[in-house]
């Protein structure tokens, strides 16, 4: 929900099962960023991510990154 991203917070999800494999998420909001972090143990090659934040453009980044930084600065909507 958009109010998780309102006030400095860091919320850790997983280990999770997905089809890709096992994958730990985790998300920090800061006073001007919020980071989207995650690792996985894929059972075959690392899949695509895309990351949706409530009020930012859809993230989508390559494999291997690891991390993904919304500026709290270009929301889109409040």
């Amino acid at each position: 929900p958009a109010r998780w991203l309102e006030k400095e917070n860091e919320m850790k999800f997983g280990t999770v099962a997905t089809k890709w494999g096992l994958v730990e998420l985790s998300l920090t909001v800061e006073s001007e960023r919020i980071v989207s972090s995650w690792s996985g143990k894929w059972f075959n090659q690392e899949p695509l991510i895309e990351i949706h934040l409530p009020g930012f453009e859809k993230r989508i980044v390559r494999e291997g990154q690891g991390e993904a930084i919304f500026s709290s600065l270009k929301r889109t909507q409040k």
